[in-house]
């Protein structure tokens, strides 16, 4: 879904109420031109637009702009058109600084980031900006996820507020807004990615100790095994959800493959650990299709082994102790993985 958020979510209806209501003569609609697809990739035939994050700052801005686009949440199949541009309404005022992070997918899965920025000067009731844009980064496949468990600042206390998940682009640039995420008593579910770092911090910039600088491949995420205790990771290969129409099993558009690591992060964290929490042997909604067109399989489970297109593979500890829940230990669950479901013990955004 295509949307246009402010910096903090906490602090919007404070920032409406405090300032004037801006009407539309002060705002310009902005046409801001992005390829559809991209030559970066090499020897790849075709390399479509699949994600993009557009920040906006610039005098009289009190917070940036946030606008994020994702094809699969339209539908990952080809009949989606990636757009060559993107209209937003901003408003006018001086330096408008446009930074634009874009993911590419070629015909092989591989992919490719993107960064651009350009300043503006708005004045006018329409305005076009044009933002050039360079590869920053790879990966053999594109590949998101979500970094999800409890930072603690002391045995048994976390931080409060929004989370603002930041890139550091090349060149000393601003760090862009990524996105912003509520975390609660320390407990909080944020966007990652693979081959691309991110950082995530408090209001104000206070970056949470051992989530600066990050990926989901990240060596403290990778070397992950049975004998680990603070993480735990789940790798989930392209697969398909089955949604019932009537009693006929409707199988849809394949989902991007997504990586999930659990866990405790902070300098009051101990030996509280990460582990799977029952028998899990196969996925429940999540199937691949077979070498035969038309028929689908559930994808089995796999713990501590190889990584595949046809199973759910699990790294971490598959021994959780008896009690302290949450408090002592974060237990996976396939509800979790499958539906992204937090890893508190309640739901959050």
């Amino acid at each position: 879904m295509l949307k246009t958020i402010f910096y903090s979510l906490l602090l919007s209806s404070l920032f409406f109420s405090c300032t004037r209501a801006t009407s539309e003569a002060d705002m310009s609609q902005m046409w801001v031109s992005i390829p559809s697809t991209s030559d970066k990739l090499g020897s790849l035939s075709v390399s479509e637009l699949k994600h993009v994050i557009i920040n906006v700052t610039g005098e009289g801005l009190p917070f940036p702009i946030l606008f994020e686009w994702d094809k699969c949440e339209y539908g990952c199949n080809e009949s989606v058109i990636s757009p060559d541009h993107f209209e937003l309404n901003i408003p006018k005022g001086n330096n408008r600084l446009f930074q634009i992070i874009a993911a590419y997918e070629g015909d092989n899965g591989s992919a490719e980031f993107l960064y651009g920025d350009s300043v503006k000067t708005l004045s006018a009731p329409q305005e076009t900006v044009d933002i050039p844009l360079n590869a920053v980064g790879t990966s053999t496949h594109l590949s998101t996820g979500k970094i999800s468990g409890r930072y603690l600042d002391t045995a048994t206390s976390g931080p409060t507020g929004t989370l603002f998940v930041k890139y550091y682009p090349p060149g000393g640039k601003p760090a862009m807004i990524i996105e912003t995420s509520p975390i609660v008593s320390g407990w909080f579910s944020a966007f990652a990615l693979k081959d691309i770092p991110l950082s995530y911090e408090m209001a104000g910039g206070q970056p949470l100790n051992g989530l600066s600088n990050i990926k989901l491949n990240s060596p403290e995420f990778t070397a992950i095994n049975a004998n680990s205790t603070n993480f735990a990771r789940v790798e989930m290969p392209p697969h398909y959800n089955c949604n019932y129409n009537g009693a006929a099993c409707v199988y849809g558009d394949q989902r991007e493959a997504k990586t999930y690591v659990y866990g405790y992060w902070g300098p009051g964290r101990t030996s509280q650990t990460a582990c799977l929490g029952n028998s899990i042997t196969a996925a429940t909604n999540s199937y691949y299709q077979t070498a035969t067109a038309g028929t689908y399989q559930l994808l089995g489970f796999n713990k501590n082994g190889s990584s595949s297109l046809e199973v759910v593979s699990y790294f971490g500890s598959i021994s959780c102790p008896t009690s302290g829940a949450y408090s002592d230990y974060l237990s996976v669950s396939t509800a979790m993985i499958e539906n992204e479901q937090s890893a508190a013990g309640f739901y959050t955004p």
